[in-house]
């Protein structure tokens, strides 16, 4: 107790303050240069105007024209971030809860820093049905989003529906 900052971490570690802010850094530095770009790149002119394409086939009740034109665009090996969200979501409205949620794990797997595909996921499969891979999905959803209600209100739900089976 009474230690400055300083004295503490030459302390704790036996390295000098200094010594360690420096490797500290160099480590921060090493771990942000492997997330990549913190934000989603814009599309393409040419990505983009098939989104448009997709949105304005959609809203001719024509969704499997849409299905098919993004599709076909969809590099699964390194897919556009916009595309595979707007493919994921017209198949949900489609009613194919199985591709959609087969659609946002690869984008839990291309993209796993941004968040969103973790929730697109877990929609997806609460459509889908109560399966294993459910609940734990659930938990995540609900310990990086303290928001999301729903998230807490079905893994309260399917825990007593587990009790109720006891």
């Amino acid at each position: 107790a009474g230690l400055t900052t300083r004295d503490a971490i030459a302390k704790a570690t036996g390295v000098a303050a200094d010594d360690f802010e420096a490797s500290y850094r160099e480590k921060l530095s090493t771990i942000a240069a492997g997330l990549g770009e913190a934000t989603e790149a814009a599309p393409s002119a040419e990505t983009r105007e098939l989104l448009e394409d997709a949105v304005t086939a959609v809203r001719r009740k024509k969704t499997g024209e849409a299905i098919e034109m993004l599709g076909e665009a969809l590099d699964r090996e390194a897919p556009q971030p916009q595309v595979l969200e707007l493919l994921g979501k017209i198949r949900l409205l489609d009613g194919d809860a199985t591709a959609a949620a087969e659609l946002f794990a690869l984008g839990r797997e291309k993209f796993p820093h941004d968040g969103k595909w973790l929730k697109l996921h877990a929609a997806a499969l609460l459509k889908v049905g109560d399966g294993p891979e459910l609940p734990p999905l659930l938990e995540r959803v609900a310990a990086t989003d303290a928001d999301d209600a729903l998230a807490a209100k079905k893994l309260a739900e399917l825990a007593a529906g587990e009790r109720d089976q006891e």
